[in-house]
């Protein structure tokens, strides 16, 4: 039988964000687990966030001192988002300046054109 491995690892993620709504963090944090290791064991390579919810999950966990999921340390995960936004804020400056310099660069033409 074929299993969409995807879905699932959505589905039970889902679920487990429900059961964090209703305060049972315990049946959350073993439903998140229980996810991505499956999803792990079926050879899916998760690099991004599977729900924007995922973060918050993982830091509940954190904050009450759960080990941590597999693959997705909190305070690991923060550092990494913390470079990315470094390195984002650093492309939009730098392309804030280039923009500038380009506006400069266009009135000097626009004017000393005959």
């Amino acid at each position: 039988m074929h299993q969409n491995i995807l879905a699932i690892l959505l589905c039970q993620l889902a679920l487990a964000y429900s059961k964090y709504l209703e305060n049972n963090i315990k049946t959350a944090y073993q439903l998140t687990v229980e996810a991505i290791t499956y999803a792990n064991e079926s050879g899916i390579k998760i690099r991004h966030y599977p729900l924007p919810i995922f973060l918050e999950l993982l830091y509940e966990f954190d904050r009450l001192h759960y080990d941590p999921v597999p693959q997705f340390e909190f305070k690991s995960e923060m550092h990494k988002l913390l470079k990315v936004q470094t390195f984002i804020s650093k492309v939009l400056h730098y392309a804030s300046r280039v923009k500038q310099w380009w506006q400069r660069e266009r009135m000097t033409i626009k004017y000393t054109q005959p």
